[in-house]
């Protein structure tokens, strides 16, 4: 049971996602009381207009406040708009040996964990990573990795 959810529920708050617009250099969200702008999941505390001229690269989200007291938020808006999210990329996937995992810059925790998500082994984060897996039993593990403002997770074969 969550406090959000019961409130969600108690005054039938849409909880659809609606989609930013970006036009003239400026994320645009709908009408509302009021705005808070999040860039990678980090509150940006000074930012409470209906509008956002991004200045850093990363993913927007906007929660807008309506006159009902809920809170409608935006799909994520990747800025600049031709840059691709970051991503964990493995190969060879599905592996039974040696595996080479790529990992975005910055990264600052990089882990394996089993399907249960226990976490079998931590990694020093690096850009390229090779990791021995023949000692693992089969199945289906996730490398996930992050720093204070990402979080990234893919999933990873062994036979």
């Amino acid at each position: 049971f969550q406090y959000d959810s019961y409130i969600t529920y108690a005054l039938a708050c849409d909880t659809t996602l609606f989609d930013l617009s970006f036009i003239n250099g400026s994320l645009q969200a709908t009408d509302g009381l009021s705005w808070k702008w999040y860039c990678n999941d980090t509150l940006l505390a000074n930012e409470t207009n209906k509008d956002l001229i991004p200045v850093r690269n990363g993913y927007y989200v906007v929660a807008v406040e309506q006159e009902s007291g809920c809170f409608q938020w935006s799909e994520p808006y990747i800025y600049p708009p031709e840059a691709t999210p970051p991503t964990i990329k493995v190969f060879p996937n599905p592996s039974y040996e040696n595996v080479t995992i790529l990992l975005p810059p910055d990264m600052k925790y990089c882990g394996l964990f089993d399907i249960t998500g226990k976490c079998i082994a931590e990694v020093v984060p690096a850009e390229t990573i090779t990791l021995n897996v023949s000692h693992l039993a089969s199945g289906i593990y996730f490398v996930k990795a992050g720093n204070p403002g990402l979080y990234l997770s893919t999933k990873m074969i062994i036979m």
